[in-house]
């Protein structure tokens, strides 16, 4: 419930600092476009450049999950484990514990976000799913795993100077997904 209002709150706050009218995401005569973690397909998913790009590439909505690390600091990233897409089995070898994960109904043996501080997240690299077969493998490992507060800040930033160019232009809104709450317990 504590995740959902920070969340709600961080949605009227994007909202009123850079005036969005409701209306245009209801009355627009086109398919809205929203980013799935960012610019994913062209850099690592919910990394703070491809969340970037997708603003830049004028999307309605970025889409971005939430995890709580255990020092209880909201980071940007979409599994309740770190292998799938940083070099976290690299940078903290020997970390991985099992834990059933409530809201996938299974045993997951991973290096998990709530095991590690916010300090140590700050450590990692974010890689490409290596399941993707469409996304180039340039930019593995140049991205660190973004907090919270840095993407709201980036992405007001960037609607006020998209608003400051031209008054006509749309914004881009922040859907935000707390992922599996029930594993997290705090959130």
């Amino acid at each position: 419930m504590e995740i959902q209002l920070i969340l709600f709150s961080a949605f009227i706050a994007i909202s009123v600092a850079i005036k969005t009218e409701a209306d245009y995401f209801y009355n627009v005569n086109r398919p809205l476009i929203i980013a799935s973690r960012g610019a994913s397909g062209l850099l690592p998913e919910n990394t703070l450049p491809a969340l970037k790009l997708a603003v830049t590439m004028k999307a309605d909505f970025i889409s971005t999950q939430v995890v709580m690390t255990k020092d209880e600091k909201f980071i940007i990233h979409h599994d309740p484990g770190l292998d799938r897409v940083t070099d976290c089995d690299t940078v903290f070898p020997n970390r991985k514990t099992s834990q059933t994960v409530v809201e996938i109904g299974e045993k997951i043996y991973d290096d998990f976000v709530k095991e590690f501080t916010f300090e140590e997240i700050q450590k990692l690299r974010v890689h490409t799913d290596p399941l993707e077969v469409y996304n180039t493998r340039v930019y593995d490992g140049k991205f660190g795993v973004p907090v919270l507060t840095d993407l709201i800040e980036t992405i007001i930033a960037m609607n006020k100077e998209r608003r400051k160019l031209n008054p006509e232009s749309t914004v881009t809104g922040i859907m935000i997904d707390a992922k599996y709450p029930n594993f997290f317990g705090a959130m």
